[in-house]
């Protein structure tokens, strides 16, 4: 990991609690969550189990 992203990393971590509504990282995080449930439905319909 680059120096850059994690200094934005830490900052982002650091002002969560001060910024109100959804921080970057948490809409990243449901994005990617609803991405990996898109995929597990689509395999679901081939490899039912």
């Amino acid at each position: 990991m680059s120096n850059r992203l994690t200094n934005m990393l830490r900052r982002m971590m650091r002002d969560t609690g001060t910024r109100q509504g959804p921080t970057h990282a948490e809409m990243m995080h449901q994005h990617e969550r609803r991405k990996a449930e898109e995929l597990r439905r689509q395999l679901g319909r081939r490899f039912p189990y």
